[in-house]
């Protein structure tokens, strides 16, 4: 790759990139997982694979694998003014621009191209800003309206065409939004703690659903929305899943010690296979897989590879995988069902109920 590594003697390991014309630093820290095993050098080797060998003088052999190439951001180049724990939800527009929560700072709009960034936090004096500095869901419709789902300011609507926010019927009648997605007559399904409120266009609300009055909704509080290739939405809650047509509503939930059935009841992400097998992730307990022929779940876990167990986003890329963003990395599932898990050993940090998101160019993208 054309860099420089240089051992010092109780300074650590240094890696020049002639490219960036960049240092990078490894240093040993007794609290670390995957630091470097002392900070005197005393030989290096490139072995097999673009493994980078380290002898040291105290602490044996290091060694180092870049399997990715990842690029970082940083936090001021996004003027987070704060470390926060809260994940980030994270949405490419469609002009390319990356829209992401700042934890409970509010909301940034980030161009990749040139590094501009638009910040949005919530002023009590001024009704016309965002409202709700805890961004919980994301979603861009067909005007390029972007949807913000609150915590506790309920859904906000941005006209990025005049750069102003937007008037919606009852949008503080459900405070935390959990979950927003199209369906297929062009009208926004709004999941909240209080059930379901379907807007029209001209962002008015055409219907609602709601456990008082769909005694089939398994719950009020939904996690989870999703339309599927036949047009159904599907609708995780947290206390189960249901599928809503336009005649029925479907109820799946889990039942611990049959397997075909769901391995937990609350619902926080969905996404269609390739073979129109239908992807369900948990809070806790892992992946799950419907097939839609048997009308029945396969449970997909530790025993089968994946890491983690609290399943945050899910995702397809151009070669067919499944990617998970998971309370411990990124799992990616190959159509085969090999599963193959990336950690903070890769470069990918963990994920604090944020998610991930694959762009047009190929990227994927973690907050």
């Amino acid at each position: 790759d054309d860099n420089l590594w240089i051992g010092t003697d109780g300074g650590g390991l240094y890696m020049y990139s002639p490219k960036e014309n960049e240092f990078a630093n490894f240093l040993y820290n007794r609290d670390g997982n995957f630091t470097i095993a002392d900070n005197s050098i005393l030989t290096l080797y490139q072995g097999d694979d673009h493994i980078i060998w380290a002898g040291t003088v105290h602490g044996g052999i290091s060694f180092f694998q870049n399997k990715t190439i990842i690029r970082h951001v940083p936090p001021d180049d996004l003027a987070f003014n704060k470390a926060d724990i809260q994940g980030s939800e994270i949405m490419e527009a469609s002009n390319g621009d990356i829209w992401l929560s700042a934890g409970r700072d509010g909301l940034r709009r980030y161009n990749p191209e040139n590094g501009k960034v638009s910040v949005f936090i919530d002023n009590p004096a001024d009704d016309n800003d965002l409202s709700g500095d805890i961004v919980l869901s994301l979603f861009e419709d067909d005007q390029s309206r972007i949807w913000i789902g609150t915590l506790n300011g309920g859904v906000n609507i941005y006209d990025t065409q005049n750069n102003n926010f937007l008037t919606v019927q009852d949008r503080f009648d459900s405070k935390a939004i959990f979950a927003i997605k199209k369906d297929e007559e062009g009208n926004i399904w709004v999941g909240s703690n209080s059930g379901i409120r379907v807007y029209d266009p001209n962002l008015k609300v055409k219907r609602k659903y709601s456990k008082e009055t769909n005694l089939n909704l398994c719950s009020n509080v939904i996690t989870s929305l999703y339309k599927d290739i036949k047009g159904e939405m599907w609708v995780g809650t947290a206390l189960g899943l249901n599928v809503i047509t336009k005649d029925t509503i479907k109820t799946y939930q889990s039942i611990k010690k049959d397997l075909s059935t769901l391995s937990g009841n609350r619902i926080i992400s969905i996404a269609e296979d390739d073979d129109l097998s239908v992807l369900i992730g948990t809070y806790g307990y892992g992946l799950n897989r419907y097939n839609r022929s048997t009308d029945n779940f396969e449970r997909i876990g530790k025993q089968e590879g994946l890491e983690g167990n609290i399943i945050g986003g899910i995702f397809l890329d151009k070669n067919h995988n499944a990617w998970c963003s998971t309370n411990l990395g990124l799992s990616k599932i190959y159509p085969d069902g090999t599963i193959e898990n990336y950690d903070v050993k890769d470069g990918v940090q963990v994920f604090y109920g944020g998610t991930a998101i694959i762009t047009r160019e190929g990227e994927i993208a973690m907050g």
